[in-house]
């Protein structure tokens, strides 16, 4: 039989405080994978630091699709209730990016960012893709309304609007 115990300490039961020297988890992106990953963690009474840098891929879309719990939400409506969801449960979302992770011979990890430098027992990383779009003119005004990201995702089915 596993002894979990012995995976656990006292203080990874806590939610994340301000000033711990470490925390259980710090996840970079604040997307809905990663605030996905932080309330699964903050639920577990991990402490959990959330990195967003605000730029979430969703919200060049105009309505969220074929995501259950949020199918026709607006992305930023949508992205919301997962931030209010995650905070409930003590979790911490800090805007702005990690510059850099580096790995210690303890097993632990230093999380860097511009203001603060954080010691974690893990990361996650939910950075999700970046569009590079070509220099065309007009195509960013575009980009996620007119022209699809995904016409699955984003509303289009066979060639007709589902919405």
């Amino acid at each position: 039989m596993l002894d979990i115990t012995s995976c656990m300490t006292s203080d990874s039961e806590t939610p994340f405080r301000e000033g711990s020297e470490i925390v259980d988890a710090v996840i970079v992106g604040g997307g809905i994978a990663g605030l996905g990953a932080a309330l699964l963690l903050a639920r577990a009474r991990r402490s959990t630091l959330v990195y967003d840098a605000g730029h979430s891929r969703i919200l060049a879309a105009e309505r969220v699709r074929e995501l259950v719990g949020f199918d026709g939400w607006t992305p930023n409506a949508m992205l919301t209730k997962a931030r209010e969801e995650v905070l409930r449960y003590g979790a911490q979302i800090r805007s702005g990016i990690v510059t850099k992770i580096e790995s210690r011979s303890d097993g632990l990890f230093d999380v860097f960012a511009p203001d603060l430098t954080i010691t974690a027992r893990s990361v996650v990383l939910a950075t999700g893709l970046i569009d590079e779009l070509p220099p065309l003119k007009g195509l960013r005004k575009v980009w996620g309304r007119d022209l699809r990201i995904c016409p699955c995702f984003d509303e289009m089915k066979s060639g007709t609007n589902a919405s």
